[in-house]
């Protein structure tokens, strides 16, 4: 179980910590504090305040924030790279605004799965059973460096290595690939 640890770090190394360049943190100056209020999910002129009026005891889960200071955040191994890749994301996304290019990316990313569903819909029934089933084997290994031969695919898919490469060969080097040293098949996309 992951227990949980106070995490503290200064607003000013929290941007290099994530690995920014000078150049990208001169862009997040002054937005340390924006960015954690969003993501524990303070408002910006909301002040942590406990459920306990009597005591007023946090608990052991709640953060401690002093903004524009230190952070001292109480949460777990797994919270912590959660906030860090959230922190990543959103310090990434102000940077491409900051610079006029956030809406270019979207743009440009929403083209490039445009033309992947392109390729996709050109394939036959039977590209696109291969295909699936050249990733199903690899799957069901679940080994990162397999990828399977035509013979594996073969059996799987009840054709023969003959009916395989010659309905991969037209797709060959735009969807997927054979590798001549290991005889295997691996999908590009």
């Amino acid at each position: 179980m992951d227990e949980s640890t106070t995490w503290s770090i200064d607003r000013n190394d929290l941007f290099q910590s994530l690995g920014f360049n000078a150049r990208e943190r001169k862009l997040l100056a002054n937005q340390a504090d924006e960015f954690m209020r969003a993501i524990l999910e303070l408002s910006p002129t909301e002040t942590p305040k406990s459920s306990d009026p009597v005591g007023q005891v946090a608990s052991t889960g709640s953060p401690l924030y002093i903004s524009g200071t230190r952070y001292h955040i109480n949460l777990t191994q797994t919270a912590k790279t959660a906030l860090l890749g959230s922190l990543g994301i959103i310090a990434k996304a102000a940077i491409l605004n900051n610079l006029n290019l956030l809406e270019f990316s979207l743009t440009l990313t929403s083209a490039v799965i445009a033309e992947l569903c392109r390729r996709i819909t050109r394939l036959s029934n039977r590209q696109r059973n291969i295909v699936e089933g050249i990733l199903d084997l690899k799957k069901s290994l679940g080994l990162p460096g397999y990828w399977p031969t035509t013979d594996e695919l073969s059996n799987k898919l009840s054709l023969s290595s003959e009916e395989i490469e010659k309905d991969l060969k037209p797709i060959t080097d735009k969807v997927v690939t054979l590798d001549p040293d290991s005889k295997t098949w691996r999908v590009l996309l």
